[in-house]
């Protein structure tokens, strides 16, 4: 799916949209209401005359009687982007085939990364595996917690290649696990992660031992959304976060890196299709000459301009 038709109608998370059979759209809210929809739907085709209920099938729904809000949440770095994931399916063999995987993803990866390192400096990359409600599992913490490792291309420095998950004295839960690796060098290359963990039926069925693995891309995913509920203590010491230190400098990326970065043709200019994320919205202060374009020294005097002669760009 390329979500072209989610772009067409505006891009917003949770929006609704009544189309009549002539195809013309006779309701449309940025935010779904079901109560609302289902009287107009009624206006529109008549009251139905039975509504199927779950227990009408005999599909009571499950009630979760699973912890939240035991694990600290992480402080997500502001004005952070989210980063593209792309699932890797591995057949038997560890080769890569184009099947269905032999499970669900039951854990799903977001990934954000913070400005210095979709500019290409060094910065913070967030890891969240938030479990996804529609398989109705849970974290069972009485096995192995979840682990990653992360197999970066030749000149991208991480902060730790690996982690795992802290102790929860809850028995189970539902609780996002989030990790902050420091990073430096992203470019082009994607990261490759992998991730073990237990997941278990909500329905005390089964609990199966999960290795999966993504390709995390240094480019906006403009379809992520945003997760509910994050952010958490501002104090660093609470944060879930591999061992091993390190820092984010404050200094301004280099605007030639920048610019090699995003001039992907290589023909010493950047176009408004090569810009992407934070450049894309910049990119009609940086082309001050309004050609299309935005050249080495145009991009190079927007950063003399944000400096304001306070500080230097890193070399």
């Amino acid at each position: 799916m390329t979500n072209e038709l989610k772009h067409a109608f505006g891009d917003k998370n949770n929006s609704e949209f009544v189309i009549s059979p002539e195809g013309k759209i006779v309701v449309s809210r940025t935010w779904s209401d079901p109560e609302q929809l289902r009287e107009e739907l009624a206006g529109f085709v008549g009251e139905s005359e039975t509504v199927t209920k779950p227990s009408k099938n005999g599909q009571q729904p499950k009630r979760t009687e699973y912890t939240r809000g035991v694990v600290p949440r992480v402080k997500r770095p502001s004005g952070a982007s989210v980063l593209k994931i792309e699932p890797v399916i591995v057949a038997e063999g560890d080769e890569e085939e184009t099947v269905p995987p032999v499970e669900p993803f039951y854990a799903k990866l977001r990934a954000e990364a913070t400005r210095a390192v979709m500019d290409g400096d060094e910065g913070e990359l967030y890891l969240g595996f938030h479990l996804d409600p529609i398989y109705e599992v849970h974290w069972n913490n009485l096995a192995a917690p979840l682990k990653f490792s992360i197999s970066a291309p030749d000149g991208v420095e991480l902060e730790v290649t690996e982690g795992e998950a802290a102790k929860v004295e809850e028995k189970a839960d539902l609780d996002p696990r989030e990790f902050l690796v420091g990073i430096k060098g992203a470019g082009d290359e994607p990261l490759r992660l992998r991730v073990d963990y237990f997941a278990c039926d909500n329905g005390d069925k089964w609990c199966k031992a999960i290795r999966q693995e993504y390709l995390i891309h240094f480019q906006t995913d403009r379809d992520a959304g945003r997760v509910q509920g994050g952010g958490g203590s501002r104090d660093r010491s609470k944060m879930q976060r591999p061992p091993g230190g390190g820092n984010t400098k404050g200094r301004m990326p280099n605007p030639d890196v920048i610019f090699t970065r995003f001039d992907a043709d290589k023909d010493g200019k950047i176009t408004k299709e090569e810009a992407t994320g934070p450049m894309e919205r910049r990119f009609p202060m940086m082309d001050t000459d309004k050609d299309g374009v935005v050249t080495r020294e145009e991009l190079k005097s927007r950063f003399e301009r944000m400096r304001g002669g306070g500080r230097s760009p890193a070399k």
